[in-house]
């Protein structure tokens, strides 16, 4: 398998990012939102871990690793970390979301799915020709559409030719009605017994409950 590689030049971008344009909130990125990173000698051990759950090499059917931590303790610095190291290796992350209640876009669960696939999009010429045959058609009504269609379809093409693909997802607790929203879009994207592609690894940070 190639190593992955973000590309630039995407066919169907255009078409992707006007349909998706009333669907995504615009300020997810870590550095969209200052995110700091770890001081150098700080979170060694848990990064070190994180990475060898990612790394290509490692071979896991378990597709999520969750961070859990109360407010204050540094997750969104750990998960920015991540985001950042990984930009520095050849698995760089295929999405990042970050929720923050000071940005209200990021907050509304409505626009997960979409934000992801955007960049799922930007990331693969594979995954972009997926999400713009199912939006050539329709915008998928329901969250559980949504995330066959738009996430679970492209992902699964990125893994023909990419050996890991990593999506991380910050501070989850804080979405609209978090505890139904959650709920709502894990069992969909991995449920007892689901088929996802041993390549695929979503990284999740939230507090405790």
């Amino acid at each position: 398998m190639s190593s992955p590689s973000t590309e630039n030049s995407l066919p169907n971008q255009d078409f992707i990012e006007k349909q998706l344009a009333n669907h995504v909130a615009t300020r997810h990125k870590f550095t969209d939102q200052s995110k700091s990173t770890c001081a150098t000698g700080t979170r060694v051990e848990i990064q070190k871990e994180i990475g060898r759950w990612l790394s290509p090499q490692t071979s896991s059917s378990e597709h999520i690793f969750w961070i859990t931590g109360i407010a204050g303790s540094g997750k969104s610095t750990l998960s920015a970390t991540i985001v950042d190291n990984l930009g520095k290796t050849k698995t760089p992350v295929a999405a990042q979301f970050f929720i923050s209640r000071n940005i209200g876009e990021t907050i509304n669960p409505n626009h997960i799915v979409p934000t992801i696939a955007k960049q799922l999009a930007e990331f693969s010429p594979a995954a972009a020709r997926i999400i713009h045959d199912t939006l050539k058609n329709h915008f998928p009504s329901s969250l559980e559409d949504q995330v066959k269609e738009l996430l679970l379809a492209p992902l699964r093409e990125i893994c023909k030719s990419h050996d890991r693909v990593v999506i991380l997802i910050d501070a989850l607790d804080e979405l609209q009605d978090a505890a139904k929203s959650v709920q709502g879009i894990l069992s969909i994207i991995a449920p007892k017994g689901c088929d996802l592609p041993d390549y695929i690894r979503f990284v999740i940070t939230s507090r405790p409950e």
